[in-house]
């Protein structure tokens, strides 16, 4: 053979020398997309047209055309006795196969034609095992009905022949045809007539053998293991606990009439009663599910009870009402405490203590204590305690105002045996520190209000007063609160398990908020205290009127203005009990009053030195003759005044307070000027 002979044009000789020439070709696109997988012609277009317009694109793949035809030419002549070489191979290669697909297929008919006798008798083996199946399944259902409605009849007979008394082996037989039937009740078509005899025989077991289980119970309960067994296979046993409850149980509790809390006492006391009654009658079988039904039972005798006998304790809608469901669910707690198997019925145990609305008693309880609170915080409703009502709170230390009373009455009682329950210990914590923090609120309202008054009183009593009073219950509360804390609240979070610390952090937090509030009152008090004095110590200027013409014999003691400053001074060491912490107020309030006294005093000598100067002047004009330096009218006001710093001066050292320029303007008056004299 010769070499493949391809016409070559002289344009694409001309055009496409070699395979090199077509590489350094430029066209307007990119040659790469034509290798890409992912090949668009669309996505090529648009490239294309970006640069060149249709014409110089067709012209240009015409071109690339041409180049690859060019470079296939050049391919086959380079291998053209390869590829002559590889067609005379692949001529042979497919007679082969040719031959091999023919063999294939005679070995294939052969095959079938060999098997086929064997593969119909397959077929009909299987197809009479399929059939032979069937049967046996149709023959066991067959036989499972006989024996169902064999059970059926045998029930139906015996329930047809109960014997009186009832006995162990009628019962044994009769358990025998409920395991027959209910064996196969699951087979049951709900439209069937062996359902419906299922059904009816089944309804007609558990009338016989509840009537049996009750009058078992009444009795010895012998049998009553045996008779719940078969109720329990017959799915029956919660029809029975409903009568048992009710021809059993109820007749023996509801007979008795009274309180809520005897009522309650008395079920809860019968049903333990008839609980030990059972357990020693039935001795070795009381255990295992016989155990269980009749703790069930009875526990669920008590649920009913409480539903339909103390609906109202359950549910109190007011304060009498509440009373008797904190007895009443004290006692429903110690009687679950006290249950012999509580850990296998805690689900009804549960149920039992839900029945009391919980947020309706605690609701109901803190309810007067709230609205009493709200009432004696309004400082419109502010009120003193009488000496009789103070006698209440001996034990608590000096209480003086209404709210505080009250609010520490409402503290005290929720926290005592007969309101609190270890349920509500959370609500009643919030409440004991909503109210705490009422009292510290009426008392900032208090001070704002006195604070704010233009008169010097209150209530009739001092303004200075009343801020000690409400201090003094701040701090005693503060104590009383901390004592209700330590004495009834920690033991029973102790009951509980629950670490105190955190709750004690609450009352220091507390604290800290009174200690603010005290700090305030004092600071408050010490200005009107000052102020007071300040007004009092006014009397010095009245002093040079007192002697000035009027001939008045010369003093021998201190000024009335004095006596009421140390009374003032007096009162309010009285109404803080010389409390040691209120000592630095007194060295203040003394100190701000012997200075303001030193000022008012040193101003009055001044007035009286230039008074005195022009009396003078004037007698010696007139020739008059002057009196002796111990009879004049400037000596004896000099001397009243000496009387009345010694006597402030005295009152401020025993009250420990310090006040030098007393002592200085004392010897500046008991020695008399040159001009003065």
């Amino acid at each position: 053979m010769t070499e493949l002979d391809l016409p070559k044009s002289p344009t694409t000789s001309k055009m496409f020398p070699s395979q090199l020439a077509s590489d350094e070709i430029q066209l307007c696109f990119n040659k790469a997309h034509f290798a890409q997988n992912d090949f668009n012609v669309e996505r090529f277009m648009n490239l294309a047209r970006r640069r060149a317009s249709l014409e110089e694109i067709h012209k240009d793949l015409r071109i690339y055309l041409k180049s690859i035809q060019n470079s296939m030419i050049e391919l086959i002549n380079d291998d053209y006795a390869d590829f002559v070489h590889l067609s005379s191979n692949l001529v042979a290669l497919k007679e082969s196969i040719s031959k091999i697909e023919a063999d294939l297929e005679s070995i294939w008919e052969e095959f079938q034609t060999t098997t086929k006798p064997f593969v119909e008798i397959a077929e009909h083996v299987e197809l009479k095992s399929k059939e032979l199946s069937r049967n046996r399944s149709e023959q066991t259902r067959i036989r499972d009905e006989i024996t169902f409605l064999r059970a059926i009849e045998s029930m139906a007979h015996s329930l047809a022949r109960v014997p009186s008394p009832i006995n162990m082996i009628w019962l044994e037989q009769f358990c025998s045809s409920v395991v027959d039937v209910t064996t196969f009740k699951g087979e049951l078509t709900n439209d069937s007539k062996e359902k419906t005899a299922f059904n009816k025989v089944i309804a007609r077991s558990h009338a016989v053998l509840a009537d049996q289980a009750i009058c078992s119970l009444k009795g010895d309960c012998q049998l009553l293991p045996m008779i719940l067994s078969v109720l329990n296979i017959c799915e029956c046993t919660d029809q029975l606990v409903a009568k048992i409850v009710s021809v059993v149980l109820a007749p023996k509790v509801i007979a008795v009439k009274g309180k809520p809390l005897e009522m309650l006492n008395n079920a809860l006391k019968v049903t333990k009663e008839i609980r030990f009654e059972w357990s020693a009658k039935l001795g070795e079988a009381w255990n295992g599910h016989v155990e269980s039904f009749l703790d069930q039972t009875l526990l669920t005798f008590l649920i009913t009870y409480l539903d339909e006998h103390l609906a109202t304790v359950l549910c109190p809608t007011v304060v009498s009402d509440a009373r008797h469901f904190h007895s009443c669910f004290t006692s429903v707690g110690d009687f679950i405490t006290s249950w012999p198997t509580a850990t296998k019925q805690m689900i009804l145990l549960k149920q039992l203590k839900g029945k009391f609305q919980m947020p309706l008693y605690f609701k109901i309880t803190t309810n007067a204590f709230s609205k009493s609170v709200n009432e004696a915080i309004d400082p419109a409703n502010f009120k003193l305690l009488s000496a009789e009502e103070k006698e209440a709170f001996q034990e608590e230390g000096e209480i003086n105002c209404n709210a505080s009373a009250i609010i520490l009455d409402a503290i005290k009682s929720i926290w005592a045996d007969d309101i609190f329950l270890l349920s509500l210990t959370d609500k009643f914590w919030e409440f004991t520190l909503r109210v705490f923090s009422k009292h510290q609120a009426w008392a900032r309202a208090m001070i704002e209000t006195i604070s704010t008054i233009k008169e010097s009183d209150y209530n009739r009593q001092p303004k200075w007063m009343m801020l000690l009073l409400i201090r003094q219950d701040l701090s005693q509360m503060d104590q009383s609160v901390f004592n209700v804390a330590l004495e009834m609240i920690w033991p029973k979070l102790k009951e509980l398990g629950v670490d105190p610390g955190p709750f004690g952090q609450c009352l220091s937090k507390e604290s800290q908020a009174i200690k603010t509030n005290c700090d305030q009152i004092n600071t408050m008090v010490e200005t009107v205290i000052i102020d007071l004095l300040k007004k009092e110590i006014d009397g010095v200027s009245d002093i040079p009127r007192q002697y000035r013409w009027t001939k008045k014999a010369a003093p021998t003691k201190h000024s009335h203005y004095v006596d009421s400053c140390r009374k003032i001074v007096e009162d309010l060491g009285a109404a803080t009990n010389n409390e040691p912490e209120f000592s630095s107020s007194f060295n203040s309030i003394l100190s701000n009053a012997c200075e303001y006294f030193v000022e008012k005093a040193n101003q009055v000598m001044q007035t009286v030195a230039v008074t005195g100067s022009s009396i003078s002047r004037y007698k010696r004009r007139e020739g008059s003759h002057s009196q002796p330096e111990g009879d004049s009218d400037e000596s004896k006001i000099r001397s009243q005044i000496v009387f009345d710093a010694e006597e402030l001066n005295a009152l401020a050292l025993e009250k420990d307070a310090q006040v030098s320029k007393m002592d200085e303007l004392i010897e500046s008056l008991r020695t008399p000027t040159k001009e003065s004299s």
